[in-house]
């Protein structure tokens, strides 16, 4: 299988059962989760999507790196995971409510969730928003599968400048694309919601790229305002 000739750092294709990339990459083969509420690598979704490292876990969902076995095309595939009212069930794959009481929440957090892949589908050839190919349901949870970006975040390109700032060029390479981006998102009817440096992807090709519009984490900060 496709799956196991895959580096689950780089999903790069092993040599002589080894990763290519041992000085960039570094990863282990066997190496278990960072939390038991994350899927193991090796993972597959839907006979299709092999799961790799995570690359980022917050309050609502993990992000892993993975690859399409039938193309090895490596992808970003972010999973509907709000730990507020979510685990991670005994047989290590299935998402289930953390209490009956969680169940409204994480259904009602789910139906935002997958808004957001429809949403981001309608713009996949837009050159400044993060391309998503697909969603879909699986293991009682929600998947958004989107290109993989290779760079940095604003936030992260922001630690790395003198005094942590920016110069006017520097400000207007980055910020004018996603003011294209956001002007297509606008005329569609569409707020994105979480503009934040965290959420603006600086790729090495030099693309700019607006990332996940939170609506989610929106859906429930709104739904909890209203009930106060």
């Amino acid at each position: 299988m496709l799956a196991d000739s895959l580096c689950m750092g780089c999903m790069e294709p092993k040599y002589d059962g080894r990763c290519p990339n041992p000085q960039s990459c570094g990863w282990i083969e066997g190496t278990p989760p960072q939390s038991p509420l994350q899927l193991p690598p090796r993972t597959i979704l839907e006979q299709r999507y092999v799961l790799g490292k995570v690359l980022g876990q917050g309050g609502f969902g993990i992000t892993y790196l993975s690859a399409e076995l039938n193309k090895a095309e490596k992808l970003a595939l972010k999973e509907y995971f709000p730990s507020s009212f979510a685990t991670r069930g005994t047989d290590r794959r299935t998402v289930i409510y953390a209490s009956p009481d969680t169940r409204a929440p994480y259904q009602y957090g789910l139906e935002r969730f997958e808004d957001e892949g429809r949403t981001l589908l309608q713009f996949r050839d837009h050159a400044n928003i993060v391309s998503v190919v697909n969603f879909f349901r699986s293991n009682g949870s929600g998947y958004i599968v989107m290109e993989y970006l290779d760079g940095v975040t604003l936030q992260e390109y922001l630690r790395q400048q003198p005094g942590g700032r920016l110069s006017l060029d520097q400000t207007l390479r980055i910020l004018v694309p996603i003011m294209d981006a956001l002007r297509a998102v606008h005329q569609a009817g569409i707020t994105h919601r979480d503009i934040s440096p965290d959420n603006i992807y600086l790729c090495r090709s030099g693309r700019i790229k607006l990332l996940d519009f939170g609506a989610a984490r929106h859906a429930f900060e709104t739904k909890r305002a209203a009930s106060n």
